[in-house]
């Protein structure tokens, strides 16, 4: 098998419209420098027409329809295991290059100059160009802010404020590259020997948290996780989690909550309450 440069991996689940989109940013992206492998895992199972989209529009993107819905740690995976790639590109469909900043080749042309990082995530910012809070630190704190946020309730209390914002890496403006403890995982670049030695998501995350569990699990094998402050990629980011305001009803009534809420009390299941702080603010 010939091994390619990156392997873009999407994990659709009804965003058929959004990958449309991003697709399209990435072919006005891309230079016949490296070689690309684009996947779509379709965890809808094609209930919204990718498939048919696809074909017709970017015959050359892999399709892979798994047997069921794998969430979002298992379709990353399989993607990732159907491709030989020196660098695989964990990608959100909500997501879109910016035209004329040749952002895969300086992803690829950053992994080459620095064999020794595991991970990078790049600049995050709005369709509006405000940027987003996409760097974290593990903290004590965010242990209990980070669900709280997502259920519409961290502003209740000024200590849940002031936790929040340690969590976000506030004190960092996103205008130099350093090492970080997490980022989110809507773009995500990985080197193939790192996700050798440490090893695929953890399945055990159905949807949220699988981005920083990975992210400490690279650091606790010694793979440096870094934010690369200048590349940019257009993020809509849905926050679908937080759509039902009120801790109660959040609980309730959105499914999505009460599965970020399982998926953190998986995370410290895993890790306990020990805490290290890996990307210090120099």
């Amino acid at each position: 098998m010939i091994m390619t440069d990156i392997c873009i991996v999407y994990v659709n689940y009804y965003h058929r419209d959004d990958i449309d989109r991003s697709l399209a940013s990435i072919e006005r992206d891309r230079k016949d420098t490296y070689d690309v492998h684009v996947l779509v895992i379709d965890n809808s199972l094609d209930a919204d027409n990718v498939k048919d989209m696809l074909s017709k529009k970017y015959p050359y993107v892999q399709y892979v329809m798994p047997e069921r819905n794998l969430g979002f740690a298992g379709g990353n995976n399989r993607g990732f295991a159907a491709c030989d790639a020196r660098y695989y590109f964990c990608l959100n469909g909500d997501t879109e290059f910016i035209e004329g900043t040749n952002t895969l080749a300086r992803i690829i042309d950053f992994m080459d100059r620095h064999s020794k990082v595991g991970m990078i995530a790049p600049k995050l910012i709005g369709m509006d160009g405000i940027r987003q809070n996409s760097c974290y630190r593990f903290d004590f704190g965010s242990i209990f802010v980070k669900p709280l946020r997502q259920l519409g309730w961290h502003g209740s209390f000024e200590r849940f404020t002031v936790w929040s914002k340690r969590l976000q890496m506030e004190d960092f403006g996103q205008d130099r590259t350093q090492p970080i403890d997490w980022a989110l995982g809507a773009a995500l670049v990985a080197r193939r020997e790192a996700i050798e030695d440490v090893g695929y998501m953890d399945e055990r995350y159905f949807l949220y948290l699988e981005d920083c569990d990975w992210c400490r699990t690279f650091w606790e094998y010694g793979w440096p996780v870094y934010f690369v402050h200048d590349i940019v990629i257009k993020h809509r980011h849905d926050r679908a989690s937080s759509r039902v305001p009120g801790l109660i009803r959040a609980l309730l009534c959105n499914t999505q909550a009460r599965i970020h809420v399982i998926s953190w009390c998986k995370y410290l299941r895993k890790w306990g309450w020990k805490h290290r702080y890996f990307g210090r603010v120099k």
